[in-house]
């Protein structure tokens, strides 16, 4: 077979810099593992360095049955910005130049966002009659409310209107739908007001866990041992990893960090990585003895961070985009068997952690986080029962090998019940 997918934002394997491939390209590997051919189409413009790859769409192959055509793309440096949108609108473009000219695949998986993209891939699977399935990676248009500053939500309310029809036109023309949550299918399902089907299926978000350390430079893994010498000083090391942006409330983590640090009580607040309140959250929590910024990490240096951490936090906004997902970061912490910290108090994610015991919610309260880091620091002797019930988790939800075969097996599935 055939297969084509299409994902316009995440990581290739050309990209330069140690990246974690993520959904589409594990998916893609697992496909031509299973022996059939696939292209992976993206836009040109890296979404996470803000750079082009190529300044143009360029075709390249990756490996043998595996190629990656990228979109060119004008870029923009805001992720929240009418120039994006306008970009998405360009890429989608780009892809139906381009697709005119390929031979058609036998089945398409395209990912929502972005809309336009979306729309465009329908439009051109529904004309040549190529099987089509929608998968639903986030709310988009339902979620620019959410980010959006209180000045224009009026706009962003009204614009919202004609993103909807699109997307609603989408749905309804699509083979089938994926969501990576019970509820953002149901979510999309509503949209069109139809129930759902064999066609329709939830399939989550893998996390693709590198089995050993194995693989690292002996001077390189030293080197990151070094870089988090500090985490020794603590009996418990809890860690952020992921954007300093408007979708995290870091403040109520930080503000925990600030009521504890004079209590007698050997607990760390990590935080890594970048973004727009980097620099607000650095001159404004910085001198705490017991909060640590480490910056942006590689996979290698996330990983290793993880492995001497005990608690991943989960501070997300309070979105709807948050409560009907479970996105990357709750299984990647849960790979090196790390318990979670909730912000929200209701939702998928809440509800994994409820059934399974794998940590709490804090309810973006800095007081009841410092409650209960307190209670989980007193179960000191408990971390590795506690990370043994977190990597059981992991293994039987999000391990990328067992969910993407599964997704793998069901676009091949589908095709032969054509």
């Amino acid at each position: 077979m055939k297969i084509w997918l299409i994902q316009r934002s995440e990581i290739t394997p050309i990209d330069k810099g140690n990246y974690r491939l993520l959904r589409t390209a594990s998916i893609a590997e697992n496909i031509v593992k299973a022996g059939h051919e696939v292209i992976l189409w993206t836009s040109d413009f890296n979404h996470f360095d803000h750079e082009h790859r190529f300044k143009k769409s360029k075709l390249v192959k990756y490996k043998h049955n595996y190629h990656i055509q990228f979109l060119k793309s004008i870029g923009y440096t805001k992720n929240f910005s009418i120039r994006r949108y306008i970009d998405d609108i360009y890429v989608a473009k780009s892809f139906t130049k381009l697709a005119l000219k390929k031979d058609l695949p036998d089945t398409i998986l395209v990912s929502m966002p972005s809309i336009e993209l979306t729309s465009s891939v329908i439009k051109y699977a529904k004309k040549n009659k190529v099987p089509v399935y929608v998968e639903i990676r986030d709310l988009w248009p339902d979620i620019f409310f959410d980010v959006a500053p209180i000045l224009i939500k009026p706009f962003v309310l009204f614009f919202s209107i004609f993103l909807n029809q699109k997307l609603k036109n989408s749905l309804k023309n699509a083979d089938g739908i994926i969501g990576i949550t019970e509820s953002y299918l149901d979510w999309a399902l509503k949209k069109i007001n139809r129930r759902k089907s064999l066609k329709d299926v939830v399939i989550q978000m893998g996390y693709k866990k590198n089995k050993s350390n194995d693989y690292l430079n002996e001077t390189h893994y030293k080197k990151i041992l070094k870089k988090f010498s500090f985490s020794k000083k603590f009996q418990l090391v809890t860690t952020f990893v992921g954007t300093l942006g408007k979708t995290n409330d870091l403040d109520k983590v930080l503000e925990a960090a600030k009521l504890l640090r004079n209590k007698n009580m050997s607990i760390s607040f990590v935080i890594a990585g970048k973004g727009e309140n980097y620099s607000k959250l650095l001159k404004k929590y910085s001198y705490l003895e017991n909060v640590y910024f480490v910056g942006w990490l590689d996979a290698d240096e996330i990983r290793i961070l993880l492995s001497k951490s005990h608690l991943g936090y989960l501070p997300y906004i309070n979105s709807i985009n948050y409560k009907f997902n479970i996105p990357n970061k709750p299984s990647e912490y849960l790979s090196e068997g790390l318990h979670l910290a909730l912000s929200l108090k209701e939702g998928e994610i809440f509800d994994l952690i409820d059934t399974n015991k794998i940590g709490f919610s804090y309810r973006n309260n800095s007081q009841i986080l410092v409650n209960k880091l307190e209670e989980f620091y007193m179960n000191k002797n408990k971390f590795n029962e506690y990370k043994l019930e977190s990597l059981r988790v992991f293994r039987n939800y999000f391990d990328a090998d067992r969910v993407y075969t599964k997704l793998t097996n069901f676009l091949i599935d589908r095709k032969n019940d054509e």
